[in-house]
Formats: C-alpha cells, sequence, structure tokens
C-alpha cells in the first residue's frame, strides 16, 4: 500500500466512516513515517474535542432560523408544483377524452387517455415565465405520446380555455398541425 492510500484510510477512520483497517495496520508496521502522521492526526482531533465553543451571537441564530424556514417553505412550493403538475396531467387526460368523443372518437380517446396517463411529463411550467409572451394563468404541458411530441396550452385562471398544439416528431419533420 501507498502512504498516499494509507493517508485517506486515516482521514475515513478519524471521519467515523470506517472502524479499522487491518491493511493500514499492516502498512503502519513498516513505515514510520504514516506512524507519526497517524499519532499526530488523533492528537490534533483530540485537541479540537477539548476545546469548547464559543457561544453564538443571537443574530446568526435568527438567520439560521429564517434560513431554515424559507428552505421549508420552498418545500412546500415544490410538493404544491407537483401536485398541481399532475392535476394539469389529469386535466389535460380528461380534456382528451372529452374532445375525442365529441368527434366520435371514443376508443381513440381512451387510448390518448391511458398514453398521457402513463406518459412522463416532458415540460410542465407556468407559460408566463417560460414562453415570455404573456399567457399568465396558464400552465404549458408537453409530452410524447405515439411518437409525437404534444403541447397543451391550459388555463387555469380562466375555465374551459384549451389550445393545444400537436408538433410531429418526424425524421427532422417540423409540421405543424392545429386540432
Amino acid at each position: 500500500m501507498k502512504c498516499s492510500e494509507a493517508e485517506r484510510l486515516m482521514d475515513a477512520i478519524l471521519d467515523g466512516d470506517l472502524n479499522e483497517s487491518p491493511r493500514l495496520e499492516s502498512h503502519m508496521a513498516g513505515c514510520e513515517a504514516c506512524v507519526r502522521r497517524w499519532e499526530a492526526l488523533r492528537r490534533t482531533v483530540a485537541d479540537l474535542a477539548s476545546v469548547a465553543s464559543p457561544p453564538v451571537p443571537e443574530r446568526i441564530t435568527r438567520s439560521v432560523m429564517a434560513a431554515l424556514a424559507a428552505d421549508t417553505a420552498a418545500e412546500r412550493s415544490h410538493r404544491v408544483a407537483t401536485l398541481m403538475a399532475a392535476c394539469a396531467m389529469v386535466l389535460a387526460a380528461l380534456v382528451g377524452i372529452g374532445i375525442g368523443w365529441s368527434m366520435g372518437l371514443g376508443g381513440a380517446a381512451v387510448t390518448l387517455f391511458a398514453a398521457v396517463s402513463e406518459a412522463s411529463l416532458s415540460l410542465v411550467f407556468d407559460a408566463r415565465d417560460s414562453v415570455g409572451i404573456g399567457f399568465p394563468g396558464y400552465v404549458l404541458l408537453a409530452f410524447v405520446w405515439a411518437g409525437v411530441m404534444t403541447v397543451v396550452l391550459l388555463g387555469t385562471a380562466a375555465v374551459g380555455k384549451l389550445c393545444a398544439y400537436r408538433i410531429a416528431a418526424r425524421r427532422g419533420a417540423g409540421d405543424h398541425e392545429s386540432p
């Protein structure tokens, strides 16, 4: 074993990641430099453990607690966004079924529902922030169904507004269709 590998094992033992290492003990039996390093590291850790930590200023405590509260709020916001994405997917599937049945495509609508409910969403985001051309209150939903990338703009503020665009994904062809 090389001394550099022995040093990594020493660090792992001192960090608590490794309890013991027969290979390290075997190496140190023949390497005085590593024995000195090991003893110096152990003394340093013991010295650091014996030093009392200074009190934390109140403003730092408040700052850390505020940051923790902000992280909790961000986690909640992420959960709400995930729930909204799931709702948008279910809504898109239901709208697809309704459109399919109204067009006399009952069987195809059920297939669309199955495809949308099983598809992994490529994109779900606030259209106002992502498109940048002013769709406030709308959610943009994108998924692949039957080899075709489907993008749906769902109105979340105004009920009943739906705009769907199908973009053919055929070998570089960029055909755009409006349903």
